[in-house]
């Protein structure tokens, strides 16, 4: 049910491209003021993605590194935990974009020199995709990401 959503998430947001997520979202809040029930934010709802991406593609970069980082970690033997506290040098118990870019950038690195070759494409932007991951990741849109954000995503098979 969860990957049938995100499909029908990427064909909408497909449809939506000439609009920007900041004229979706205002014509959304002013459709849902409309209903009496109570609402939660609507950065926890899967609809909330076509709020804060500018169309599907970004989908496809962060979904991209999630793939070679699940492959590195294999390779590795690593837990996504264990990753997530290789990442978080600060020990805070949360990562902010330059936390997880920073640590992204020093795990590719290391699994380049042991492997001998690139993981990702020379001409891949890594700093586009790993926001693009960061969005994904940070599923309540703090601006941080914690423990369980990050296992959500990388214990399973498919993105949510």
């Amino acid at each position: 049910e969860e990957q049938l959503q995100e499909q029908q998430l990427r064909i909408l947001m497909r449809t939506l491209r000439q609009t920007t997520p900041e004229e979706r979202l205002h014509w959304w809040q002013s459709l849902r003021a409309c209903r009496r029930r109570s609402q939660g934010p609507w950065q926890k709802l899967l609809i909330g993605k076509v709020f804060s991406h500018e169309d599907e593609l970004q989908f496809l970069a962060a979904e991209a590194l999630v793939d070679v980082l699940r492959g590195t970690l294999a390779r590795r033997g690593m837990w996504p935990a264990d990753v997530f506290h290789e990442i978080d040098t600060e020990c805070t118990g949360s990562l902010n974009l330059e936390t997880l870019a920073k640590g992204l950038d020093k795990i590719f690195a290391e699994d380049e020199a042991v492997e001998g070759s690139r993981q990702l494409p020379a001409t891949c932007s890594l700093s586009a995709q790993v926001e693009a991951l960061f969005r994904l990741v940070d599923k309540d849109a703090s601006g941080l990401i914690d423990l369980e954000e990050f296992k959500a995503v990388f214990d399973s098979q498919s993105i949510v």
